[in-house]
């Protein structure tokens, strides 16, 4: 981001002043943002009106829930036109497909509804933050946005307007000679009719892809006067400004001390080749300020005659003519609003499945965000417990108990490895056995476990392993730690025993 390339007069604006520099946005880069709307929702909106056949009103709903998405593309193209990069249609549609993916799950729940929509869309979309981040950076932002529930409210209200003006206006333009006046609601109905339902909600589409570039526009410059108030850009610009003078003066002063040797010696040439002269008397200076005076004087003549211009206060007295509204008849009314009703009705539902929408959301919201507040107001049976897995054990002191690690003839390689290398088979046995106990047997080893630890879980769950666990155990820390290697005797005696216990016991 460069702050040297920003189209727009960059300080400290109050809230109401940023929401106007939004305005002139759009005014100035209307077209191709409605353009991009159009290409993307209006292909959606036609198939949803088809599917809605009998209900057409239900399309103009999803279509005004999914602004949470087709929103960012325009938000994308004001911030680049912002900073001086012109867009075509070509890549504004490339740049669409990407800008709408970006958090589109968070955009459609918790975020649609939020009242705060235009001011946190840029901290999502622009910078890309989520999470903890994104919590952070709007709380700081959020210092100078205060105008932003103020704006959507706002927006939302010239909506409803803008669709109720318009209803009202077509059914006042419709002409007597095309229907008697006495039928003209029943005619056009205020939504009682299948002809005025799909009139509304047609209108009602139109008005949502003409306001939204404002909405945008406006929450997008409040977002660029909290980040000016707060990390002083008009500072930056202005000193920015101050050093690319500098530079240019320092480099005119360079070429000007350059030239001024030249000019100088010519100017000294010139003045001895003249002749002597005589200076002319100066004026004095009453003379230089007398057509001053003179004019100021004949200024005052003017403004003082009559002819000019007088102030004349008149007062006079009258009674009241108390008999001026009585012959006044009373006005007919025009229009018969009967069909109101039904307008008002369907109105109520749209509302009420909003209000219902948002109750339920925003339910979950709370019972999500402070759920272990609740799971201490409910009974220990219901409550909810975080499950955690438990990692599988690969190794215990150290040594790696894993079968994939353990040869499949366990017995064998003990009894090969007996003859000359004592330690290493000794080392195995105990390997395989602990292994056996916890895969087979379900012993609760875990990695810290020591010898001694081992033993007593054997004893408690597997009391048949006890006594050869324990001979096992002594041969091993005496060979691990007293340095003094067993004989293949004992060995095979341990490797007797281990066939008879575990064979007998898989079998």
């Amino acid at each position: 981001m460069d702050l040297s390339k920003i189209t727009v007069t960059v300080r400290p604006r109050s809230s109401w002043q940023a929401v106007d520099l939004g305005l002139a946005m759009t005014k100035r880069w209307f077209w191709p943002p409605l353009v991009v709307s159009l290409t993307t929702t209006l292909p959606v909106f036609l198939l949803l009106c088809w599917f809605f056949n009998e209900k057409p009103y239900w399309a103009v709903v999803i279509i005004w829930w999914l602004q949470g998405i087709w929103e960012k593309p325009t938000l994308f193209y004001y911030s680049r036109l912002l900073f001086g990069e012109s867009l075509n249609y070509r890549q504004l549609l490339s740049a669409a497909g990407k800008t709408c993916r970006i958090q589109w799950f968070s955009s459609l729940l918790w975020r649609r509804i939020s009242p705060h929509r235009s001011f946190n869309l840029p901290v999502s979309v622009l910078e890309e933050l989520n999470g903890s981040k994104r919590r952070r950076r709007l709380q700081i932002l959020h210092i100078r946005g205060g105008a932003s529930i103020l704006l959507t409210l706002i927006m939302h209200g010239l909506l409803w307007l803008f669709l109720v003006a318009s209803v009202a206006f077509i059914n006042i333009m419709i002409p007597d000679e095309i229907v008697q006046h006495q039928d003209r609601a029943a005619f056009f109905g205020l939504f009682s009719t299948d002809i005025a339902l799909w009139l509304g909600c047609t209108l009602m589409y139109v008005f949502i892809i003409l306001f939204n570039p404002f909405y945008i526009a406006c929450g997008f410059s409040l977002y660029i006067n909290s980040r000016t108030h707060l990390e002083a850009w008009d500072t930056e610009i202005a000193f920015r400004r101050l050093l690319a003078r500098h530079q240019q003066s320092h480099s005119a002063t360079t070429k000007l001390a350059g030239i001024l040797p030249w000019g100088l010696s010519l100017l000294l040439m010139t003045c001895l080749s003249l002749p002597n002269a005589s200076w002319a008397q100066a004026p004095t200076p009453t003379e230089v300020n007398q057509p001053k005076i003179e004019a100021k004087q004949q200024i005052n003549e003017i403004l003082a005659d009559h002819d000019f211009g007088y102030h004349k206060t008149v007062t006079n007295y009258r009674l009241p003519d108390f008999n001026l509204k009585k012959d006044i008849p009373k006005p007919k009314p025009d229009l018969d609003f009967s069909g109101v009703d039904s307008f008002i009705k369907l109105f109520a539902q749209l509302i009420e499945i909003l209000l219902w929408g948002t109750a339920i959301a925003l339910v979950v919201f709370l019972l999500y965000r402070y759920r272990r507040w609740v799971n201490y107001l409910v009974p220990k049976q219901w409550r909810w417990k975080k499950t955690v897995k438990e990692k599988p054990i690969t190794e215990i002191m150290g040594l790696d108990i894993r079968q994939s690690h353990l040869p499949d003839d366990l017995l064998a390689h003990v009894r090969t490895l007996s003859n000359r290398h004592p330690r290493e088979a000794l080392s195995l046995l105990y390997r395989g056995t602990l292994s056996r106990l916890l895969h087979n047997y379900q012993i609760r080893f875990q990695s810290a476990h020591t010898e001694g630890e081992c033993c007593q879980l054997v004893e408690q769950d597997t009391p048949q392993f006890s006594d050869f666990f324990h001979q096992l155990t002594l041969c091993w820390t005496t060979t691990a730690y007293g340095h003094e290697l067993p004989d293949r005797t004992t060995l095979l005696a341990l490797c007797q025993q281990w066939q008879q216990l575990f064979m007998q016991g898989d079998q």
